[in-house]
């Protein structure tokens, strides 16, 4: 069984929704969740993602008892585009470059921060921001700093050393420790090779909670959306890690049960001559 954690304070209907989007695997949209639900309809879900307001503060209320500090725990701070081919008429969108796609696409930034833990390998979302710049103003290196400087467990006024690395096909890459006695640049790049857990977490949500498939077209409901899709994968994750598997076979095991469910009783007979 895999639990949500929200506040009591939420409508019992976030809820809803947030198992709605555990539970599908290819339709992501509100009518599709309202048509399956006996609870409620699609204006109501239409109405209460564009009027309530989940911050990134309540990622960070879910997920706080979770986590497993260490005194040499990362930090890492990356960015991800939600693509939205279609979705020029929403208004989050806009023109920007995918690191994924090697283009630029349209779509919804997303600029995450997450904490590692280096003994045990796990990771967890602490905290994001939505690179929505015609609304803030924000650049996305601001927003990765007001994350840093809400991080509870930064020491602040700390310094960095910073390595400028040059690959072969003339790429840079900045890497920024806050060990002051590393010294060898190709010690750093081997230690930030934990990076990959963050574009993991961006994979997974992409593939899994269908982060990208509302096709809502206002801020609020976009917002709110990724909020719950946010929430999902922590849950997947934390349900993930209880039984030693993936998030993918936490997801796949919903089919499974439907399948032999199916088989034990099916719903369409068959007659074979």
């Amino acid at each position: 069984m895999m639990s949500i954690n929200l506040s009591e304070k939420r409508p019992a209907l976030l809820l809803d929704y947030c198992h709605f989007l555990v539970a599908s695997f290819q339709n992501f949209t509100q009518t599709y969740s309202a048509d399956h639900s006996d609870n409620y309809s699609h204006d109501q879900l239409n109405r209460l993602l564009n009027t309530h307001r989940i911050s990134a503060r309540d990622l960070w209320a879910s997920v706080r008892n979770d986590i497993e500090l260490d005194e040499d725990g990362y930090l890492l701070f990356d960015d991800t585009v939600i693509s939205k081919q279609y979705g020029q008429a929403i208004q989050p969108v806009r023109r920007q470059w995918s690191g994924s796609e090697k283009r630029v696409i349209d779509g919804i930034g997303l600029v995450s921060c997450v904490y590692v833990n280096p003994k045990t390998h796990e990771y967890w979302i602490i905290d994001y921001r939505i690179y929505d710049v015609q609304r803030d103003s924000k650049t996305k290196l601001q927003h990765l700093l007001d994350m840093l400087a809400h991080a509870y467990f930064v020491k602040k006024g700390h310094e960095v050393k910073l390595f400028r690395l040059v690959s072969g096909s003339g790429r840079t890459e900045y890497i920024a420790p806050n060990d002051l006695s590393q010294s060898d640049a190709n010690a750093a790049q081997q230690m930030c090779r934990v990076r990959w857990k963050i574009e993991q977490l961006h994979r997974e949500l992409k593939q899994v909670t269908g982060i990208g498939k509302c096709q809502s077209r206002k801020h609020r409901a976009q917002r709110n959306h990724i909020a719950c899709c946010l929430w999902v994968w922590i849950s997947l994750r934390r349900a993930a890690g209880r039984v030693g598997q993936t998030i993918y076979q936490i997801k796949e095991g919903l089919l499974d049960d439907y399948i032999r469910k199916q088989l034990q009783k099916p719903s369409i007979s068959i007659n074979i001559a």
